[in-house]
Formats: C-alpha cells, sequence, structure tokens
C-alpha cells in the first residue's frame, strides 16, 4: 500500500480507495500496470507504455481547465437560445451587451431542439422547461406570468372587461405548447371560469409563439402571453392586457452550461448581464 500513498495524499482519498481504482482498471482492460512488491511498487511494461501517454493527456487537460478558469474575456461567446425567446427578449436588449463587453464576440443560435454536435460546440444554452439537468450547472433566468394580451384597437372595437367577453373574440393557440404547460392553454383557461371552449366563434393555431404573437399583434385575435415574450410588446403599447387574472406559468427560463464551462469569465459576464437585464425588466413591467 505504501506506494500509494503520495498519490492518495494529492487525492485526498485512502491509499485502499487509490489501490482499488487502479484495480479496477487493471481488470477491466486486462493489463497489469504494477507489480505488487513485498515493500514497493513497481511499473510493468504495459504502464510503463501508458504512462507518458497519461502524463500528456492530464496535461492537456490541465492547461484547458487553466484557460477556461483564469482566462480572460477576450474571446467567442457561442450560445444557444429558442427562437421566441431570441426574438421577443434577447436580441432587443442584446446592443446593452455589446456596449458593456465590446471584447467578446456573441455568436447566437436559435435552434428549438439542437443537435448534440451543435451542443457540444456552444459555451451557453437559455432553455424553456422545468430546468432538471442533473448534470449541467443550470441557473434560473426567469419565470413568467401567462395571460390574455390584445391590441389596444381590438379592445375598442371589442371590449374585454371580463373573462366571459373573450367568447366573442378569435382565440390564438401556439400548438407547439407542451401537455406539461396547462397555463398556455386556453382549454384551462375556460375550464376554471366554467365555461365552455367550444363557444368562441372562430380559433387559429400557429406553429410557434412568435407566429403567435405577430398574429396578436395585427389584431386577428387574443393570444395567451407569456410575460418575458410580451414585455416589450406591453412597453410600446402594440398589445395590452384587458384582464387583471394571470397564471403562473409551469416551466422558466434557465441558463444551462457544463460544470466547468461555468467557471468560465465569459459565461460568467453574460449571465451576470441577463441577470441585470431580467431586473431592469421587472422594474419596467406595466401593470
Amino acid at each position: 500500500m505504501g506506494g500509494f500513498a503520495a498519490a492518495a495524499e494529492a487525492l485526498n482519498v485512502t491509499p485502499a480507495a487509490v489501490s482499488q481504482q487502479i484495480r479496477s482498471f487493471e481488470n477491466e482492460y486486462g493489463v497489469e500496470l504494477f507489480l505488487r512488491l513485498p515493500n514497493s511498487l513497481a511499473l510493468t511494461n504495459e504502464g510503463r507504455t501508458l504512462l507518458p501517454r497519461i502524463a500528456d493527456a492530464l496535461k492537456m487537460i490541465d492547461e484547458a481547465v487553466g484557460n477556461i478558469t483564469t482566462g480572460k474575456l477576450e474571446g467567442t461567446l457561442t450560445i444557444n437560445v429558442a427562437p421566441s425567446f431570441a426574438l421577443h427578449w434577447l436580441l432587443p436588449r442584446i446592443d446593452d451587451f455589446i456596449q458593456h463587453y465590446p471584447q467578446i464576440s456573441l455568436t447566437i443560435l436559435a435552434d428549438e431542439m439542437p443537435s448534440q454536435d451543435t451542443i457540444n460546440q456552444l459555451d451557453l444554452r437559455i432553455v424553456h422547461g422545468s430546468g432538471n439537468h442533473p448534470y449541467l450547472d443550470s441557473q434560473m433566468l426567469l419565470k413568467d406570468d401567462v395571460f390574455p394580451v390584445m391590441t389596444p384597437e381590438l379592445y375598442h372595437s371589442l371590449p374585454v372587461t371580463e373573462f366571459s367577453d373573450l367568447m366573442s373574440h378569435v382565440l390564438l393557440h401556439d400548438i407547439r405548447v407542451g401537455a406539461s404547460e396547462a397555463s398556455m392553454r386556453w382549454q384551462r383557461w375556460f375550464e376554471d371560469e366554467k365555461l365552455s371552449i367550444s363557444s368562441p366563434r372562430q380559433s387559429l393555431h400557429f406553429g410557434n409563439a412568435t407566429l403567435m404573437l405577430e398574429a396578436a399583434s395585427q389584431s386577428l385575435g387574443v393570444a395567451l402571453g407569456r410575460s418575458a415574450l410580451v414585455h416589450d410588446y406591453l412597453v410600446s403599447g402594440k398589445l395590452i392586457a384587458p384582464l387583471q387574472t394571470r397564471k403562473s406559468a409551469e416551466h422558466a427560463y434557465y441558463t444551462l452550461t457544463t460544470n466547468l464551462m461555468a467557471l468560465s469569465p465569459r459565461v460568467i459576464a453574460f449571465r451576470s448581464w441577463l441577470n441585470t437585464q431580467v431586473s431592469q425588466m421587472s422594474k419596467s413591467t406595466p401593470n
């Protein structure tokens, strides 16, 4: 055991644990790395062959980790964002990031379901979901409320002062909403109000939230909007929230990265900037 003592001390584990891991490696690959002598250890021919390669690999890993954790802000940052969040929330604010961090070259991808090859090239993702990502560094960015939205023009032509008034309106639907997002389904809203959804005279269905909100902004009907996506519409007055009723969204927006990349100065800077933007948005949210 004495031969494993130094390694055990460096790894902050017991010599027995080191010995067990090495024995497991030898058993799995069918090679013997060490000769167990009465009072010492000696490398076998296989062990001597493997040693320089392992040393080189560990050096490369150490250098890579050092570049990430002690690197400067200068460089590229590649992120992936859901298209609707990119268009309605991120892009209207991204100039502020560029002004504050001119040394970071930002690449924004907007794949709804990025491939594994794409994910491997990313530094950070902004996703909408439950936040259950046990092997990644996941931080909540913001949580939505959901509520009906419409244009002022549509409101004035056919006012909505109580929920039952929606029975006279075209309802806009996002068919990509998941089964777990009841707050984004008109069916749930009508059930909670003890009304039948079959009564509205017409509905329009869209393949994503961006199309649905664009339709709402053109007075084609009333949509259920997530607060993050409709915030700028409300501030500009293009859309209004005619009712006070709101539901908490089942899902939220999260930033995801690897545990190692979470230490990158560029990732830290971008996350900090995102949180600042969320804080500023909450202060400017229309009542």
